[in-house]
């Protein structure tokens, strides 16, 4: 299986892209990953054209289902407007609303912060 992207210990083959690629909402959240993302990524080393960085974005947050809030995983609640971020609960969707919308659907939205994100920086060396 050929790798296709993302940083290390996450990679992502293109079977796997391409099965998810026909997923209801999935095309949409690729569309909403914000760029200050992507060039992250790139910086990490992530190959592959932009479109392919935000497809890796996207599944990411689809398998880990990580809460946007707390990061609780495989949770269940999508944010219905952007398809990309998860919550446990809707308390937590509730409470995380006013920081979500400034990146949801918002290809010039800050970095991700959200719990177990692809774009955290990687650890500083000692």
């Amino acid at each position: 299986m050929a790798e296709v992207c993302g940083p290390k210990p996450f990679r992502i083959t293109a079977d796997v892209l391409t099965a998810h690629m026909g997923l209801p909402g999935f095309r949409a959240a690729v569309s909403n990953v914000p760029a200050v993302d992507i060039a992250m990524l790139r910086r990490q080393g992530c190959p592959g054209s932009d479109d392919m960085v935000a497809q890796c974005v996207a599944l990411h947050k689809w398998m880990s289902r990580n809460c946007n809030l707390c990061g609780a995983y495989d949770s269940e609640t999508r944010c219905k407007k952007c398809n990309l971020v998860f919550y446990c609960t809707e308390e937590h969707r509730q409470k995380n609303k006013k920081a979500h919308r400034l990146r949801c659907c918002r290809r010039d939205g800050p970095a991700d912060t959200a719990p177990g994100c692809l774009t955290d920086p990687p650890p500083e060396k000692k």
